[in-house]
């Protein structure tokens, strides 16, 4: 299909020649990126839909919003123009090459690698391909593939914000893409990545199959060794089934090149590394002369080769402000580039434990002693690695992250146990008190029998159900769900009834009069139909993850939000059934009412809160992670450990994330 734009004002509206993109190389992120760009674009229109609806119209809207929000606004904007940092550093002009060979185009056209002309760019390379675009980044560790892909990206949104027909770049990060069989299609992964970050629940489908998307796929290089060449021959048949969709893919180039199997591309290009001219020129430019790291890299043949990467040109610069002669001295003592640059991330770290403070917040200033910080931000890393991660979100961790599934399994038991026996069992004794207006031994008894209960079934619910930590982070009625838990909200009813009979029975002895034989009957009866009724609602009312998380552990806070709403959606109408439909409202309905709180408040996000307060305990004692984790990880960050985007974290490099997870 052939995308014209009718207008030619519109379309010189889109042309763009610029200053060089160039890459800040800042010292709170270790970034690069420098791009000369002067392109048009063409071919960027949405296929014209007939019927598309309101509905559809700002959904797209909106994802435009939030990729922005979370990649340019949230990571680039911070790369290229950061608030403060304790240096100015200059920028860098990256050298491109065009890599023909790296990619098995349609028609097998042989040709030779060449580098680009002066000026000429990656995306003037990605504008000229012409209809069903498809373009592979290449580079080695740190040359600025991210920025060079988040850059394309801020550029076509700010023409799809001038033009709502024009595609919309959406960032993917393929370190997600792991099926175990191997059989994940590119397709359905796609959609599930634009629920599950973008929460484009409705339309992530219809985008995909009308290719109303820029799909611009990072990290081919982060998906676990044994999938790469699954993940390509995928790639590959989706380009084939989805036609003319606009593709662009990130790859380290050695990871690529061991994969065998090549991407069906129209294009590929190769970030170059940088020359000693170029380094000199960058050195040579910086506000303070840095005259330590080039009497360094004159002496050492590998250091120069490490500095080549513009990533590592960075770390090294930040490294050695502030006590040069030192570092020089210490770096200067290493044999293989493996181990120097090793050395060179360390002291970056060391460096990083030494910034001021004045000014700062009081939480920058925790005494988290040095190793200790390293210790936690190492176990996150190993963590984070074995789990394909770049995005760490505090609600998000799961029980596999403790090691011990028994030690996690116990602990649910015993605290949830605990917390809603405790809670159940005042609950008991509330209802007493009011009904009889006083305290008598039989309420507190009954509360105590209540408690028991409680206990030992919601402590064998927490203990031996799913294990899985899934917040509740908005209240959505869905047809389907309760469809679901009929099954399992029967079975409740039954035990309820069952368990109040028996209850009741033992607590009034065999002195029970006819008429008071049937209240028992009805109101267990009633009872149970209350707790069945209320896991059918809770588990009916659960919504989609929020949007857009704002700050730490929001889930989890919304969640338990969440379950109180549930709770009260439930009880109120439960609380009027019991009042005018029942006789005797002091036996069973009381009894009711309290499983029908307690399952609005157990399955309507209380019990996920549970588990992560039992994971995050558990964690702490076993010194993983500080108590007040979120304090921590905004203090990483202003160390330019980590940096926060939104509610999550993410390590300012891959580099320096794979550097810790290497630490014993």
């Amino acid at each position: 299909m052939d995308y014209k734009m009718t207008d030619d004002k519109v379309r010189n509206s889109f042309e763009t020649s610029g200053d060089n993109l160039q890459g800040n190389i800042q010292g709170n992120q270790g970034n690069i990126g420098d791009i000369n760009q002067t392109y048009s674009i063409t071919n960027y229109h949405a296929p014209v839909i007939d019927e598309q609806t309101k509905a559809e119209f700002y959904g797209r809207k909106e994802l435009r919003k939030m990729v922005k929000k979370r990649w340019i606004e949230g990571f680039l904007y911070d790369v290229f123009h950061p608030e403060s940092s304790e240096k100015s550093l200059p920028m860098i002009k990256l050298v491109l090459e065009e890599r023909p060979d790296a990619v098995k185009p349609p028609f097998q056209r042989q040709e030779v690698s060449r580098v680009l002309p002066t000026g000429m760019s990656e995306f003037e390379v990605f504008d000229q391909i012409g209809a069903g675009q498809t373009l592979l980044i290449l580079g080695e560790s740190g040359a600025g593939k991210t920025i060079t892909l988040l850059k394309l990206a801020e550029d076509l949104i700010d023409r799809a914000e001038k033009d709502e027909s024009l595609l919309i770049p959406v960032v993917f990060n393929l370190c997600s893409w792991r099926s175990k069989d191997k059989n994940q299609e590119i397709a359905d992964w796609l959609i599930k990545e634009l629920e599950d970050k973008y929460k484009a629940h409705d339309f992530g489908k219809t985008w995909i199959d009308k290719k109303q998307l820029i799909l611009l796929l990072d990290g081919l290089d982060e998906v676990k060794a044994d999938l790469r060449k699954a993940c390509v021959q995928k790639i590959n048949e989706f380009i084939k089934k989805y036609g003319p969709t606009k593709v662009v893919v990130c790859s380290n180039i050695e990871e690529y090149e061991d994969i065998g199997v090549k991407l069906e591309f129209e294009g590929a290009i190769f970030i170059r590394p940088l020359t000693s001219e170029q380094v000199n020129e960058y050195l040579d430019n910086a506000v303070e002369k840095q005259v330590a790291v080039k009497s360094l890299l004159q002496q050492d043949t590998k250091l120069q080769e490490l500095a080549m990467s513009p990533l590592m040109l960075s770390i090294l610069t930040q490294a050695c402000q502030g006590y040069q002669g030192k570092t020089v001295e210490h770096l200067s003592q290493k044999g293989s580039l493996e181990e120097l640059t090793k050395d060179v991330f360390d002291v970056y770290i060391e460096r990083m434990f030494s910034k001021e403070t004045d000014g700062k917040p009081r939480e920058y200033k925790l005494p988290y002693l040095n190793p200790q910080t390293k210790q936690w931000l190492t176990w996150l890393a190993q963590k984070m690695e074995k789990a394909s991660q770049k995005e760490f979100f505090i609600e998000q961790m799961q029980p596999t992250w403790l090691g011990s599934k028994a030690q996690y399994l116990f602990g649910n038991m015993l605290i949830g146990g605990s917390i809603l026996g405790l809670t159940f069992g005042l609950i008991a004794f509330l209802s007493a008190w009011v009904t009889c207006k006083t305290c008598t031994e039989d309420s507190i008894k009954w509360a105590g029998i209540n408690g028991i209960i409680a206990f030992v079934f919601f402590g064998l619910v927490l203990g031996w159900g799913k294990a899985d930590i899934k917040t509740v982070e908005t209240i959505k009625w869905s047809w389907q769900e309760a469809k679901n838990s009929l099954l399992f909200g029967g079975i409740i009813a039954i035990l309820v009834w069952l368990l109040l009979i028996f209850a009741l029975s033992l607590w009034y002895g065999r002195n029970l009069e006819v008429s008071l034989n049937n209240i028992v009957f009805r109101s267990s009866a009633l009872g149970g139909i209350i707790a069945g009724l209320s896991y059918v609602l809770s588990n009916a009312l659960k919504g989609p993850a929020i949007q857009t998380k704002t700050y730490p552990n929001q889930g989890i806070w919304v969640s338990l939000k969440s379950a109180i709403i549930i709770v009260l959606i439930i009880s109120v109408p439960l609380i009027m059934l019991i009042l005018f439909r029942i006789d005797r409202p002091n036996i069973g309905s009381r009894f009711g009412l309290r499983w029908a709180m307690f399952l609005g408040l157990g399955f309507g996000g209380g019990a996920d809160c549970i588990k992560h307060f039992t994971l995050r305990f558990l964690l702490h004692r076993n010194n993983y992670i500080p108590w007040n984790y979120a304090r921590f990880l905004d203090y990483a960050s202003e160390r330019s450990f980590l940096k926060k985007v939104g509610g999550g974290y993410i390590f300012v490099h891959g580099m320096l994330q794979k550097h810790f997870a290497r630490m014993k």
